[in-house]
């Protein structure tokens, strides 16, 4: 490890008896949730015992928030405060953190594997695009993530820059609350997917910086399946599904009613953590009052809405969200994200939906070893789980970053925070 100490079968265990810890779950933690033992063989080996088959193990246990391992020694001398003195395994050590300006990492020089050709990495946050833009363009920096999407263009006929672009993983959606009205009845649900443009999101605010989403899930992961009927735009259709549940205008104010109450949701959106966050919630208010449905859009800090979104009963109607399938599995997200096993303060349903016939089909893919059963499996649940609109999917992320032309060796990965500099060098 970084700090001296050995890396062997016992940080193994530890690390990932740390993530399952029920008093103290890490992000995680329903990930792991088949492991019931982990076994130390010798130092280099260890057992993973679990309650049953699991298909999916192989890619949780590549996942580095859920089994990535740390040092044992660290985390007894930090405590709470590990996660502000991180210590691993990589061609990087850890040196400081100032928060919200920048993280310093260094050349480890045990590294196991070849040594990085960087002697420093610094990450600079700096949260205005045009400023991230000046920065590349005078030098300060050499790369830039989240770039401005309409200046691609110039960068790209620039031979003094590099654009790296794939197709990510992660799908931009805005979550319901399932479980209280009026979001539990599924014709709104329904409702609020017809009735949004997403095509005119790409065109208008997003720039191209996308792709329109065809499934909760992208299309390169295991188990995907075309599911885009359920949402297709058809504001006509929306507003009929409106009618059918008895929200009408009543009072001709633009805002439906039913018994003497107004169809208001409250939106949570965050500010800078997704492409464009904030305006496209405001396009999805607009998109809604044309419908006849009041939007209380609550834009807040991405450390607010992340806490709230991970308690129980969220007050919020609606809330924005990215979900990247880390392991391109489909696993990952069917489970955590929409399993009734997976609520909130543990799990990642923030919907709190609850449906057995796909809580099933995700329990009976996961058992299977077989690949092709597990994609027809998640295949049914992913149509059982659209069909219910349990979201309002927005549009599925390219990961994009510019870099100087003096940049080498680095290669992009479809995941945003997957940023490996293990072989990235300065062409002097």
């Amino acid at each position: 490890f970084h700090d001296g100490t050995d890396f062997n079968a016992e940080a193994v265990k530890f690390s990932i008896e740390r993530q399952k810890d029920p008093d103290n779950p890490g992000r995680s933690a329903s990930n792991l949730r088949p492991i019931t033992a982990v076994e130390v063989v010798d130092d280099y080996t260890v057992d993973i015992v679990t309650d049953g088959p699991y298909g999916p193990l192989l890619n949780i246990m590549s996942l580095i928030y859920a089994t990535g391992i740390v040092s044992p020694a660290a985390v007894e001398e930090y405590g709470d405060d590990f996660t502000l003195n991180p210590v691993g395994t990589g061609p990087f050590k850890f040196v400081e953190w100032a928060t919200n300006d920048h993280i310093t990492i260094e050349r480890f020089d045990d590294y196991w594997g070849d040594p990085a050709p960087l002697d420093q990495v610094i990450y600079r946050v700096i949260p205005e695009e045009s400023a991230r833009m000046l920065a590349l363009d005078t030098g300060e920096v050499q790369m830039v993530m989240a770039p401005a999407p309409s200046q691609m263009d110039l960068y790209r006929d620039n031979p003094d820059f590099t654009v790296y672009e794939t197709p990510g993983v992660r799908v931009i959606f805005f979550g319901m609350m399932t479980a209280r009205e009026p979001l539990s009845d599924v014709r709104v649900r329904q409702a609020l997917n017809l009735g949004f443009d997403r095509q005119s999101v790409l065109d208008n605010i997003v720039e191209g910086a996308g792709y329109l989403p065809t499934a909760y899930i992208s299309p390169p992961i295991f188990g995907y399946t075309d599911t885009s009927e359920y949402f297709a735009y058809d504001p006509d259709q929306a507003a009929a599904l409106l009618d059918e549940a008895g929200w009408v205008d009543s009072d001709g104010d633009g805002i439906r009613d039913k018994d003497g109450e107004k169809l208001s949701l409250l939106h949570y959106s965050p500010r800078g953590r997704y492409l464009k966050d904030a305006e496209v919630g405001e396009a999805f208010q607009a998109a809604m009052l044309e419908l006849g449905v009041e939007v209380q859009l609550e834009v807040m800090e991405w450390g607010t809405l992340f806490e709230a979104v991970r308690q129980p009963n969220l007050e919020a109607d609606l809330f924005t969200l990215g979900w990247s399938t880390a392991t391109g599995d489909a696993d990952y997200t069917l489970g955590p994200l929409y399993g009734s096993n997976s609520l909130p303060p543990d799990g990642w349903n923030s919907f709190e939906y609850q449906n057995p016939a796909f809580d099933e089909l995700v329990a009976q893919a996961g058992a299977s070893t077989d690949q092709d059963e597990r994609a027809a499996l998640y295949a049914e649940a992913l149509d059982i789980v659209t069909a219910d609109a349990v979201e309002v999917p927005v549009f599925n992320t390219k990961e994009t970053i510019i870099t100087s032309s003096n940049v080498q060796g680095f290669a992009q990965h479809p995941i945003d925070y997957y940023l490996w500099l293990g072989t990235t060098s300065l062409a002097q």
